[in-house]
């Protein structure tokens, strides 16, 4: 079992403990898996088709150490970025990722053993002044986020059903809402990669080019 580590800031020191974390819970059943990072979003599974899980999960890592007045920013400073284009779909099209991409919260302003992260599903709502948008800084409340804090125990369960196939059924506090009809399709340009996603499923990649979010890195 992967331990909870003692630092989650700064925010790569986080993503490297949730990448670890993914990979001890996928490797405990022996499921084939691929894990590629800063695939548009900070971290991409997609596991064997065959296995009793989803067909590709991508995750959103932010840790929280004060760098902004209770806020924690993402994209690129200018309302671009892959996560700023993903939160500005419509919300029919919105619903079609729902299910597929996760933000990953930590406080580091909390000890460890605290409940101090968090899984969620619906970021869209946590955005300052309620909206995300074009030419600014966007961000994620805090208090918002505060509001569903697990502990690392926690976190693990709910990854841990977020990778599984009946994911809208995982004890999780943000349980996906998604409700789609199975052939319906977007096409999206998410970071490095442009695609087609529908309910798990991201297929047909090919590289194009994106803003620059290092600002915000």
């Amino acid at each position: 079992m992967v331990c909870e580590p003692l630092t989650v800031y700064p925010e790569e020191e986080f993503q490297k403990a949730v990448v670890s974390l993914i990979e001890d819970i996928l490797r405990k059943p022996a499921i084939p898996f691929v894990i590629i990072q800063k695939s548009g979003l900070d971290v991409a599974v997609f596991p064997d088709a065959a296995a009793p899980v989803s067909a590709g999960r991508l995750f959103e890592v932010r840790a929280y150490a004060r760098q902004r007045m209770g806020a924690v920013g993402f994209g690129n400073g200018h309302g671009f970025g892959p996560q700023v284009d993903l939160l500005l779909r419509k919300d029919s099209e919105f619903r079609l990722f729902e299910s597929s991409a996760r933000w990953v919260f930590a406080d580091a302003t909390q000890q460890s053993g605290t409940c101090r992260c968090s899984l969620c599903a619906t970021a869209k709502k946590a955005a300052m002044g309620s909206s995300v948008a074009r030419e600014k800084q966007n961000n994620l409340r805090i208090s918002a986020l505060s509001e569903i804090l697990v502990d690392w125990g926690q976190l693990r369960e709910a990854v841990g059903g977020s990778c599984s196939r009946d994911a809208h059924v995982a004890r999780n506090k943000q349980p996906p809402r998604c409700s789609i009809a199975p052939r319906t399709l977007v096409k999206i340009p998410c970071g490095g990669l442009q695609g087609i996603a529908g309910p798990g499923v991201m297929s047909g990649i090919l590289p194009t080019p994106q803003h620059s979010d290092a600002a915000e890195r």
